[in-house]
This record gives C-alpha cells, structure tokens and sequence, in this order.
C-alpha cells in the first residue's frame, strides 16, 4: 500500500479497503446470527417455571453491547466504502497535503 515515501499505491489500498468492507459485513452477519440465537435463548431462559431473570439479564447485557459492536461495523464499512471512492482524489492531490474533500 505504502512503499518507501514515494506515496502510496492507489490500486492495493482500494483492495484493501473492499477486503476490509468484505469483512466486516462477514463479521455482522456473523454477530446478527448469534444474536438471533441468543434472542431464543433469553426467551427460553423467561419461560421456565421459576424464570432464570438473573441470567437472563446479564445475557441480555450482551445482546446489547453486541448490538453496539454491529453499529461500529456498519459505521466502518461505510468509512472503508466512502475511501474506496475517493481513493482517486487521494492519488490525484498533492503529495504533502490532504485534500479538503476528505477533511471532516
């Protein structure tokens, strides 16, 4: 990507960059199927006789900072996607300086 202060290589970054986004959707996917699972499990775990409210709750806890987890991978891919597109502008600006675009 990055070789030896000449800049960098457009074309590897914007693998890298589709790589990374490819990736996190995996990860999400993953993430929204054990979520699911563990969803059903915190349902079983309310409907026994006495209900297990205690260990319901803290695997509710996880669902929730799980949720938190695929929110930062969905922010992340969008910023790997918006990169991807502006890889150009990136290649194209002068060597030293960021271009204004891409600023926040």
């Amino acid at each position: 990507m990055f070789s030896n202060n000449k800049g960098f290589d457009a074309t590897k970054l914007k693998a890298a960059l589709k790589l990374a986004s490819s990736r996190f959707d995996v990860a999400k996917n993953k993430k929204s199927a054990l979520m699911k699972q563990n969803m059903r499990e915190i349902a079983m775990l309310l409907a026994e006789e006495p209900p297990k409210e205690e260990k319901a709750r803290i695997r509710t806890e996880r669902l929730i900072k799980d949720d938190y987890l695929i929110e930062a991978y969905e922010i992340l891919q969008l910023e790997c996607q918006l990169l991807t597109e502006r890889v150009q502008l990136l290649k194209h600006s002068n060597k030293n300086e960021c271009p204004a675009d891409l600023v926040p």
